[in-house]
């Protein structure tokens, strides 16, 4: 301590980045390998605690970031593209939860943030309308996200398209005249929209009953006798809870199931075939 102020004993560069206009310290207060990693000020006399972890400064700001953010990468990561939202309120949860990095970042003015959606949002489409009805403003960003959420983001309104697809699974499964099936894609479809569901808080413990006949309805009998006898093998004198996701775990097993049996046979042929063509046949 020097001055009732923590003493900087050592400052090691890890990375230089002028092109983003940053660059990263890593320091400690005592000479131990265990020494308390803290954060400095503008000013190097000045250190504050701040949770052992790592500092960045960017364009005169500074912020931490944990350690495991500057390790480095022996590989090249591809630029990520900003998905573009049209309105459709099926695709707003995906696109969110990419643009809420944005929206959240405290380092990106708010008038930039605004330049940010209006690329973000498909031309000529009803998102672009919703946020083109707003000035590209900071005061504006917030007021454009709160809208697009209003429209398309609601969570009552999600919930019922999740469930009406679900419902359109049950008709088209239906209408398909006892033909065989397509198990895979039919879990990974259900599966999805159960994620969708539990995203908005809509949990299986409320659902699963609803959803569970929705589920059955769409199997084909092989794999409704299939379920009922694991059902019956399984089965205690206690009242059977989240039967859901125990549906969906067989499911799982199902999938898993045919795929080996695909794969099975498929390299067989491939065998024979190569047999053959040795043979010259």
């Amino acid at each position: 301590m020097r001055n009732g102020k923590p003493y900087i004993y050592s400052i090691s560069e890890i990375q230089d980045d002028p092109e983003n206009g940053m660059f990263w310290f890593l320091f400690k207060t005592s000479s131990s390998d265990e020494g308390d990693l803290e954060l400095i000020t503008k000013s190097p006399a000045e250190v504050v605690p701040s949770n052992k972890q790592h500092l960045i400064f960017c364009k005169n700001t500074v912020y931490t970031k944990t350690k495991e953010f500057f390790e480095k990468r022996k590989f090249k990561l591809p630029k990520i593209e900003l998905k573009k939202f049209t309105g459709d309120a099926k695709e707003y949860l995906s696109y969110w939860s990419q643009f809420r990095k944005i929206h959240e970042d405290i380092s990106i003015p708010n008038e930039d943030k605004m330049q940010y959606l209006l690329q973000a949002v498909v031309a000529k489409t009803k998102a672009a309308r919703v946020v083109e009805n707003f000035s590209d403003t900071s005061e504006n960003d917030p007021k454009a996200i709160a809208q697009l959420k209003e429209r398309f983001g609601r969570d009552v309104l999600l919930v019922q398209i999740y469930v009406r697809d679900l419902l359109s699974m049950v008709m088209k499964n239906t209408a398909s005249d006892g033909t065989k099936t397509d198990l895979p894609a039919l879990y990974d479809e259900f599966e999805a929209k159960i994620r969708a569901l539990e995203r908005l808080g809509r949990a299986q413990e409320k659902y699963g009953d609803f959803l569970s006949p929705l589920l059955e309805s769409c199997l084909s009998e092989e794999i409704l006798v299939a379920w009922e006898r694991s059902r019956n093998m399984k089965e205690t004198s206690q009242v059977e809870d989240r039967f859901l996701e125990k549906i969906m775990n067989f499911l799982k097993q199902e999938v898993k199931g045919e795929e080996m049996v695909e794969l099975a046979r498929t390299g067989f042929f491939i065998s024979c075939q190569s047999k053959k063509k040795g043979n010259g046949i």
